[in-house]
């Protein structure tokens, strides 16, 4: 039976509940090909904030993902990387707090939002610019896992435009 969330703080809840449950269970270093774990909105800023911040909830969040006994497939960080309008600083705090997930070899995918800036996140986290991209001028792509393919699109018209734009190019790139 599916369990449905009402909010993130519930789900942020119960994943951390998941994961101190689990620690002593079994080996970290296995993947449950049908486990994904999805983070929305992360909206890191260039200065670490307060205790109790989103940048906190993020580092517990990798920290209870790291320590699940089966560790998920994919992790789709999915837009808003940066706080307000994709500013170097906010990229390199970003990358300096999903590096836990890079160092454990998990499988990580970064998504654009209305608050990213395509050309400063490639400058900070050039391993993510693919060498030939297969829709230019957009960040897409294809998670290929055992139990489905997850087409990640590139929505982002304009940093700090609210409304998005697929477009003809990704619309073809899905079909071909």
């Amino acid at each position: 039976m599916p369990i449905h969330l009402t909010s993130r703080r519930q789900f942020f809840a119960q994943l951390g509940a998941a994961a101190a449950f689990s620690r002593s269970a079994a080996s970290a270093t296995e993947v449950d090909e049908s486990l994904i774990a999805i983070l929305n909105d992360t909206h890191i800023g260039a200065q670490q904030s307060p205790k109790g911040s989103i940048q906190i909830n993020l580092q517990n969040t990798i920290s209870n993902l790291l320590a699940m006994p089966k560790r998920p497939a994919a992790v789709i960080i999915n837009g808003d990387l940066a706080l307000k309008d994709g500013r170097r600083g906010d990229y390199e705090q970003f990358a300096k707090l999903i590096a836990p997930l890079r160092d454990a070899g998990m499988q990580l995918h970064l998504t654009m939002g209305n608050h990213d800036d395509r050309a400063v996140f490639y400058e900070v986290l050039k391993s993510d610019k693919p060498e030939s991209p297969v829709v230019e001028s957009k960040h897409v792509g294809v998670v290929k896992l055992a139990v489905a393919n997850l087409f990640l699109l590139d929505s982002l018209k304009a940093t700090m435009v609210t409304q998005g734009l697929i477009g003809e190019a990704q619309m073809n790139w899905l079909t071909t």
